[in-house]
């Protein structure tokens, strides 16, 4: 199989990635050979190979399995490499203590998460924040709906290698205005 997508690279017009290539007469298809080569290195554990194809298949034509396969390589040569599991760091924009006084509604939560083994799972709240594939930062904002009271909001961030942080915040949400009593008027 490497053989024939090698010699398909090899024609000048069909050497990049792309969609909707058309074949013959009306006929079109969606035309992988990097990608196809990547996925096919990993499986023969060519991981340094695959990375390089998987790249140059996002490049030319970013598709959600090359992706996919790019994380799994990259895991695989953090496990071949012997790295030691780091925690993800979680910052965020608004404040650097663990409790927060708002007003606001929604409220919002927004900062980052920075790993240099890859994000792949980033919950706020027990939400899940949608991630293409892995990154070694992830930018986050996330509203809210908080009613007025005490809420604790925990931040959780995974990275490919499973090195787990989790940020415990404390939002108060105080939306009632101030109260003035009078005793007497005079």
């Amino acid at each position: 199989a490497i053989k024939c997508f090698q010699q398909a690279i090899q024609k000048p017009w069909r050497n990049n990635d792309q969609r909707m290539v058309r074949t013959y007469g009306m006929h079109v298809i969606d035309y992988f050979p990097h990608r196809e080569l990547g996925i096919i290195h990993y499986f023969m554990g060519n991981f340094i190979r695959s990375r390089e194809e998987l790249k140059l298949s996002i490049s030319q034509e970013s598709s959600e399995k090359a992706k996919f396969y790019l994380d799994k390589v990259r895991k695989s040569l953090m496990i071949i490499q012997q790295q030691i599991v780091s925690t993800p760091q979680i910052t965020l924009d608004s404040t650097n203590s663990a409790t927060l006084w708002t007003n606001d509604y929604p409220v919002c939560i927004s900062g980052n998460a920075i790993d240099s083994q890859y994000i792949c799972k980033l919950t706020i709240a027990d939400q899940a924040v949608f991630m293409e594939n892995a990154s070694q930062q992830i930018e986050f904002s996330h509203s809210l709906n908080l009613e007025p009271g005490c809420h604790k909001i925990s931040i959780h961030a995974e990275n490919l290698l499973n090195g787990k942080n989790t940020l415990n915040l404390v939002i108060h949400v105080d939306r009632t205005g101030p109260v003035i009593m009078l005793d007497k008027i005079h």
